[in-house]
């Protein structure tokens, strides 16, 4: 909003060459000072509400309070709950999205990948399956399944999930790489070159 202030000014001055305008003026002269009054008046309010915008975390927290029924601030109040390393808090405010709206994409994902870095295998498994089931197109809901398979030292069954997030996302580099590895660890050439030609591909 702080954008349009500028050219509020210019659009007053405009105004006031009105013939209008300059008549009312000179019976009061308390008029010039009202588009002024105007512009002072919207500035405050960006004064205000600059606490909201200080950081990243205040913003999202501020949009949760704002829009009650916005699923999509929850993920993304949570996205960045993970980028400062408070997993528990990124859950919560995935699981405050799903409440919201019980089919927003992503949300279970999350929760998954924030549960695999806790090391808590078994229970990211049972939410990425419940992503899946909502969205069967989503490459990173396959991802995370194969990345949990490897953990858990499953790699043979993590390999068609990496398989299958590149059948959704062409793009997905970090699919390759895993599959790079794999295919590094098994010794197959062939394949490990491939995948490592797809992710020059597509690392610029």
């Amino acid at each position: 909003e702080h954008r349009v202030y500028l050219p509020m000014v210019g659009l007053f001055i405009f105004v006031s060459e009105f013939d209008f305008f300059k008549k009312n003026q000179k019976k009061d002269s308390r008029l010039t000072l009202v588009p002024y009054l105007i512009l002072a008046i919207f500035i405050l309010i960006t004064f205000m509400r600059m606490p909201n915008f200080s950081n990243k975390l205040d913003y999202w927290k501020s949009a949760i309070k704002a829009s009650e029924y916005s699923s999509l601030s929850c993920l993304n109040l949570g996205k960045t709950y993970e980028e400062l390393g408070e997993y528990e808090n990124a859950i919560a405010a995935y699981r405050e999205g799903l409440k919201r709206n019980p089919n927003e994409r992503l949300l279970y994902n999350n929760i998954g990948g924030a549960l695999i870095y806790m090391r808590r295998n078994d229970e990211a498994e049972v939410e990425i399956k419940k992503e899946i089931e909502l969205h069967p197109d989503n490459s990173y809901a396959y991802y995370n399944l194969g990345l949990i398979k490897k953990l858990k030292g499953k790699t043979e069954e993590a390999f068609p999930f990496w398989n299958k997030a590149l059948e959704y996302n062409k793009n997905f580099i970090n699919a390759y790489q895993q599959l790079a590895d794999y295919y590094k660890e098994k010794k197959d050439t062939v394949n490990f070159t491939r995948c490592m030609e797809e992710i020059k591909k597509r690392d610029k």
